[in-house]
This record gives structure tokens, C-alpha cells and sequence, in this order.
């Protein structure tokens, strides 16, 4: 939320956890947001710009990856959000406060929900995150990894296991089974 306010003249903010990095660099960020924009118009409830994209998962809307529009709007939706956060020892709250946010009637029922919002569901999930899954046999086509997806996402996975995925596609992580300290790209 500071950085919007700061940065004015920046039209979207892309929110990615720590444990996500862009795994195909070829893919044109401003390029997909007009895709998924015309994806936001061909809704016939749509009377209102799109603000918030984001993927939803086989459990609810995941908030490791999302694009948000710095408008009023925007900032609003955030701040009313992270003024619910309450215990930063919960991994999952911010991810909770988010979802509640826009199932309740603040959310939901508005015309800020229901037609500026964009969740990207079943395949059109992977067009902004994609999950990993050591077990290829296990592997949903919806959410799970596939070569050429552009950004990765391990929810879920210990540190341990998410420095060994990072390292082995060329990520340099923390190694002592903490948070990632160190990226590159």
C-alpha cells in the first residue's frame, strides 16, 4: 500500500510471496494484463474497470500472486484488508483476510466485487501462477506446473523442500531451512 501511494504514475502492482519467482521471463507482464482485461469485458455485469486480478485454486482465491490497479479503489480494497491483519506469526492470515474480504458483504455483494474483479479459475489459473508438484502422476493440469508457465508458486511446501525446488531451477536460497534470503533472476 505505501508503494502505491508513493508511485502514482505506476498503473498495476504485482504481489508475489517470497517463495514464488517469474519462471518465464519471455512472457510480456503488460501484454497478458490487456488478455486478461479483455477476459474482464466480455463479462455482460462488467460496468466497472478492472481492478484486482487473481488466481482461484481447488480451495479459494490464492493471494501468493496477484495483480492489483492502483486506483482509489484499489488502495482502498487493500488497506481495508490489511487493517483486519492481526497476528503476523499466522502464515495463512493475510491469505484469510483477503478471501474474507471479498466474500463478505464489504466485498461481494458491492459492485467493486462483483465487477472489478477478475479470478482466473480452472487452466486460466496458470496463466498468472502455477503450482509445483514433485509427483507428476499427482499433477493437476489446472494448477500444477507446465514448461513455459510464467510465474511458480509453492504454497504449502517446508523451506526445506522450496530451497531445494528454487536451487534446482536456478534460484539461489537461504539454505539453512528459513525463508529465501537471496534471489536472482
Amino acid at each position: 500500500l505505501y508503494h502505491m501511494e508513493q508511485h502514482m504514475n505506476v498503473e498495476w502492482f504485482l504481489w508475489m510471496d517470497c517463495d514464488s519467482w517469474f519462471e518465464n521471463i519471455e512472457i510480456d507482464l503488460m501484454e497478458r494484463i490487456q488478455v486478461w482485461k479483455a477476459m474482464h469485458e466480455k463479462n455482460k455485469k462488467t460496468r466497472m474497470p478492472l481492478t484486482l486480478i487473481i488466481g482461484v485454486d481447488m480451495n479459494l482465491e490464492n493471494t501468493g500472486v496477484f495483480l492489483i490497479r492502483n486506483t482509489a479503489t484499489g488502495r482502498h480494497m487493500l488497506s481495508a484488508i490489511y487493517s483486519t491483519y492481526t497476528d503476523p506469526k499466522d502464515n495463512w492470515a493475510d491469505n484469510r483476510n483477503f478471501v474474507t474480504y471479498l466474500k463478505s458483504s464489504a466485498g461481494k455483494d458491492s459492485d467493486f466485487i462483483s465487477q472489478s474483479v477478475l479470478t482466473l479459475t480452472g487452466s486460466n489459473f496458470r496463466l498468472l501462477q502455477s503450482y509445483y508438484n514433485k509427483d507428476a502422476a499427482k499433477a493437476s493440469p489446472k494448477w500444477d506446473y507446465h514448461d513455459g508457465d510464467f510465474i511458480i508458486h509453492l504454497p504449502g511446501h517446508g523451506w526445506t523442500v522450496k530451497n531445494k525446488i528454487m536451487d534446482n531451477h536456478g534460484i539461489c536460497g537461504a539454505h539453512d531451512g528459513g525463508p529465501l534470503k537471496t534471489t536472482r533472476m
